[in-house]
């Protein structure tokens, strides 16, 4: 009993071993783990709409139903850089991140760099907020969405309060982006990531509520 004991002892600790030697962790805890190297990128842009009208001049949310579905647009871009889009809204803004499976090549070549999760940047006028580590659906099962981010203070108010049709024009910029490319390439730094390389493609779907939408599904 004692030999036997000893013998699941061994194999226990040596594949503990040999995960902590090539880094690798559950899924779960390396969303928790965050890289260091998170830096502003460079900026390009897309414009959008505010995908409706509204005669509400308040900053109230409400479940009622405007028959309206919350703005959804593709944002992504090439490398450790930003996008921005705009929407136009009054005094409501909120988003939402989900990431897309790569469906791109790096320019001039046949190569799909593949990460199975991604997590950036939102900012909205001086606010910025990190969305965790999500998850993309490559292996299967639905993509993870970000936490709904309320943007809602975050820009200027220029809108007379005479005229319930006037809607401000908002930036909203994602940026810094990581993922977990040599993991799921090459299988090491597996519980980590890393900013996205500098010919690689990325992106992901914004949801966006305004008042002039439902709220995000």
């Amino acid at each position: 009993m004692k030999s036997a004991t000893a013998f699941t002892t061994g194999i226990l600790l040596s594949s503990v071993l040999l995960l902590s030697a090539c880094g690798g962790q559950s899924y779960t805890q390396s969303r928790s783990r965050q890289s260091a190297n998170f830096t502003t990128g460079t900026s390009n842009s897309t414009t959008t709409t505010d995908g409706g009208s509204s005669s509400d001049s308040d900053t109230s949310d409400t479940t009622a139903s405007l028959g309206v579905p919350a703005l959804s647009m593709r944002a992504g871009a090439i490398g450790y850089t930003s996008v921005s889009v705009t929407v136009k809204a009054r005094s409501l803004l909120k988003v939402r991140f989900t990431p897309g499976i790569q469906d791109r090549t790096v320019s001039g070549s046949g190569f799909s760099p593949k990460y199975s999760g991604l997590g950036v940047y939102i900012t909205v006028g001086d606010h910025t907020e990190m969305t965790s580590f999500l998850y993309n659906g490559l292996y299967g099962g639905e993509a993870e969405n970000s936490e709904i981010l309320d943007f809602s203070n975050s820009f200027p108010r220029a809108c007379a309060s005479s005229d319930p049709s006037c809607k401000e024009t908002v930036t909203i910029t994602v940026s810094q982006p990581n993922y977990d490319y040599w993991c799921v390439n090459f299988g090491y730094s597996c519980g980590y990531w890393t900013r996205v390389e500098t010919s690689h493609p990325w992106h992901g779907t914004l949801k966006i509520q305004t008042e002039s939408t439902d709220p995000i599904q």
